[in-house]
């Protein structure tokens, strides 16, 4: 018997590579936060440090010049870090409305 169509494409449609299907807003949130210092808390742990890449199923965070690669589903949450000038002894906000 033939089909006009591929039933398991009409039932299962691909979900395109390139954009995240899980939380495409939490992904673009992530992308906002590249080059900032944050705190990414795990399932396990948290993780402090500078967001230098963001894919839709990892982020990279450069800690002491040591790369780790998370993966998206494991993140709980993310909190821009404000940077701290021990010189004046202020908190400095991580992001501003100029950057």
């Amino acid at each position: 018997m033939a089909y006009p169509y591929d039933y398991m494409s009409h039932y299962y449609p691909r979900i395109s590579p390139m954009l995240p299907s899980e939380d495409p807003y939490f992904y673009q949130v992530l992308q906002s936060l590249v080059g900032h210092h944050v705190v990414v808390q795990t399932s396990q742990r948290s993780v402090r440090g500078i967001i230098t890449d963001v894919k839709p199923d990892h982020v990279t965070v450069n800690v002491h010049h040591t790369l780790f690669f998370i993966r998206t589903p494991q993140i709980v949450w993310v909190m821009p870090q404000a940077a701290f000038r021990q010189d004046d002894h202020q908190f400095q906000p991580a992001m501003t409305a100029e950057t």
